[in-house]
């Protein structure tokens, strides 16, 4: 990892961090799934039987599960590689979408909220520190800054395609469409992570 040099534009610093863009790509697709589940949160809870009400519960509920991942991060990453550990969240986003589909109740539906935990609650954490640690101290604002813009870009993505999916093939098919863009944002963020190793916390 570089230091004490000066930051480098845009096009440069995908060429000096050559799997940076394989990383972004993988956030996009996660973000993508990320967000069909909550912009259409609604919608998938209506199919369920339940309207608004049951909606802010279970939102409520993932919003609590996720502090504790959180809190977990530092923990969890003496043991693990942070990449790993991001992997691991895409693996979650995955889940939370498949039994967002297979659930047949509210009741279930609140107790899949659970994967919110390893989901969101540990990729808050470990997409920040991940790319703080594949880049030189002058470049991690540019690194970071094009991560957010990775996330806007798959959350536009699901939102605007998921309403086109919504209407034409439903909520089955909304989630199939998400389950499947999550896969592919795990197994991207997955090559990015054989190609650059992280030691964990401790060695670090």
């Amino acid at each position: 990892k570089a230091s004490g040099a000066p930051p480098v534009n845009s096009a440069r610093l995908f060429r000096k961090y050559r799997y940076f863009l394989t990383l972004l790509l993988g956030c996009v697709f996660l973000f993508c799934c990320h967000s069909i589940v909550n912009t259409f949160n609604l919608q998938i809870i209506t199919s369920k039987g339940g309207s608004s009400s049951e909606m802010g519960t279970a939102t409520a509920i993932a919003a609590c599960i996720e502090i504790p991942g959180m809190i977990l991060f530092a923990a969890l990453n003496r043991k693990i590689r942070c990449g790993t550990l991001l992997m691991f969240s895409g693996l979650f986003f995955c889940l939370k979408c498949l039994a967002s589909q297979l659930v047949p109740s509210i009741p279930s539906y609140y107790c899949i909220q659970i994967f919110q935990l390893f989901g969101w609650g540990i990729y808050a954490v470990a997409s920040v520190r991940y790319v703080n640690s594949i880049m030189g101290p002058e470049d991690t604002v540019k690194g970071q800054g094009w991560l957010t813009v990775a996330e806007l870009i798959g959350s536009v993505i699901g939102t605007i395609v998921g309403g086109f999916l919504i209407d034409w093939v439903g909520i089955p098919g909304l989630l199939i469409f998400g389950l499947c863009a999550g896969m592919v944002g795990t197994v991207l963020i997955g090559l990015c992570n054989r190609k650059i190793r992280i030691p964990t916390a401790v060695n670090q």
